[in-house]
């Protein structure tokens, strides 16, 4: 940073110096004030460089705090949807759970025959009952 400032400070001193030094020797004025409104005109440009950098460190010091933030947001956004996915399977599997149990309590095909068809429906609406009471375990996965 110090190489950029030595770098425009020198060539603000020889623009300066070739600008001035040409209405000085054209107006009459001697070297010397010339060198003086030079220097002023340098020290008012280091000023005005120096402003710049403070302002470059605190737009610095923002973007080191986006990217702090940035990180946390993703690591903490990272764990919920973590979390989120064993919730799901968690869920997946009560309900498996419950289809299954829900099947265990089925009758084969064999002895649902022998039954007279009333209780051959009235199974099957207790089978589908079974069935959508497990979906309603957890809506989400409906």
């Amino acid at each position: 940073m110090h190489l950029l400032s030595v770098v425009i400070v020198i060539g603000s001193v020889t623009n300066v110096m070739g600008d001035q030094s040409g209405h000085a020797w054209e107006e009459g004025a001697s070297c010397t004030q010339a060198g003086k409104e030079a220097a002023q005109d340098i020290l008012e440009r280091m000023e005005n460089m120096e402003k710049k950098v403070a302002g470059m460190k605190h737009i610095n010091d923002k973007i080191e705090q986006l990217s702090k933030t940035t990180y946390d947001l993703s690591r903490n956004t990272g764990a919920a949807s973590e979390k989120k996915i064993k919730m799901d399977i968690h869920y997946l599997e009560m309900v498996t759970g419950c289809l299954h149990q829900c099947f265990h309590s089925m009758e084969t095909e064999d002895k649902r025959r022998q039954h007279a068809e009333v209780k051959r429906i009235e199974d099957l609406e207790k089978t589908d009952s079974c069935l959508h009471g497990c979906m309603h375990l957890h809506p989400y996965l409906a």
